[in-house]
């Protein structure tokens, strides 16, 4: 596993006489130790340098961003800064994807604001992740400030803000700009009709849902999962379950997305009980349920009084100990409970509930 292969070349490198507390070779083993995803290990072997520079705390902080929370990323950039390092640009773009993480607007403004004053705001990479923590904290007018200050603004940028409108349930507007950043001759993306999708199914756009499903065959891009997804979605929202289900089918491997989004296709449809076979069928092929799928499930079980599925479900949610780490799911719980009118069963839950 990563651990031992990670301890293997550790060990490798002491049996070479190599000194791991050396500046170089300790960064070195942050990095991997990083790249596998043990920030325990990787945090010993960063308390172990002599001294700690640039290179090695964004080699930490870049790991963190990746495994951990945004809290971790934002206590290490205070300790940097209280041994008097200076920031860089790869630290900046991770306190800035930390906030959007975390929603800690108030951080990611004030770090914009040391973006601007060290010139960076040009810096298409800083700015397009800017705009993604903007869109994710909500915050649609200093969105499109961001955007507007581009001197070029490419794919990823166009994408972010139109996540920005569809995740403020504009999406008119962000079809809008969809046609904007087309005349504009952007060379659209996989991700780009993805996202846009979202917006046709929000706002029951099937005819520009259908034109878009068109553009992405010519193009070739429903080979990609998540397009097909974003398919299956956009088709089950205007109601076209059976497309949305064709669509489900003609792909090679379904992922956890795309049994989620059918099952909630059928739900959303009035048919239940389609959607909890579409379940047992999800679980013989052998993949796990995360949160969103449980409370998905939770809901069905809801609408059509399936309690003894319900319960089953409960029991599995407690068993992977989800119940504490996800609202969502209590919440699901409680409803699920209350429609089945087992209202003392759906006040324990809510008791339960973590603050």
């Amino acid at each position: 596993n990563a651990r031992s292969k990670g301890q293997g070349v550790h060990a490798e490198i002491i049996k070479k006489g190599l000194v791991e507390s050396d500046t170089l070779i300790g960064s070195a083993l942050v990095d991997m130790y990083c790249r596998y995803g043990l920030l325990e290990d990787a945090r010993k072997g960063f308390e172990k340098l002599p001294s700690r520079d640039i290179v090695s705390w964004s080699v930490l902080i870049a790991g963190c961003m990746d495994h951990a929370n945004g809290d971790d990323v934002l206590h290490c950039v205070g300790q940097m800064r209280h041994d008097g390092i200076t920031i860089n640009a790869a630290v900046l773009t991770c306190i800035v994807r930390a906030c959007a993480n975390i929603g800690d607007t108030t951080c990611g403004q004030e770090t914009h604001t040391e973006i601007t004053k060290r010139g960076l705001e040009k810096d298409i990479l800083i700015c397009n992740t800017l705009l993604d923590m903007y869109g994710k904290c909500g915050l649609l007018e200093e969105a499109n400030k961001t955007f507007h200050s581009l001197p070029n603004q490419d794919v990823v940028s166009w994408n972010c803000l139109l996540e920005v409108y569809i995740n403020q349930a504009r999406a008119e507007e962000a079809l809008q700009h969809f046609i904007w950043m087309q005349q504009d001759g952007i060379a659209l993306d996989p991700v780009v009709f993805a996202t846009c999708l979202k917006a046709c199914g929000s706002m029951r756009a099937i005819v520009k849902g259908q034109e878009m499903h068109a553009e992405i065959v010519r193009k070739g891009f429903e080979t990609e999962v998540f397009v097909s997804n974003s398919l299956i979605d956009m088709y089950a929202r205007n109601g076209w379950v059976i497309r949305a289900q064709e669509i489900f089918f003609e792909l090679p491997v379904p992922d956890i997305v795309s049994w989620t989004t059918l099952i909630y296709g059928y739900a959303e449809d009035g048919q239940g009980e389609e959607s909890l076979q579409c379940l047992e069928r999800m679980q013989l092929t052998g993949i796990s349920l995360d949160a969103l799928t449980f409370s998905c499930i939770l809901k069905v079980c809801g609408d059509v009084g399936s309690i003894q599925e319900g319960y089953h479900i409960h029991s599995e949610i407690e068993r992977k100990g989800l119940f504490d780490q996800d609202l969502g799911i209590g919440n699901a719980l409680v409803d699920m409970y209350t429609k089945c009118g087992l209202l003392i069963e759906a006040q324990k839950v809510f008791d339960e509930l973590p603050i």
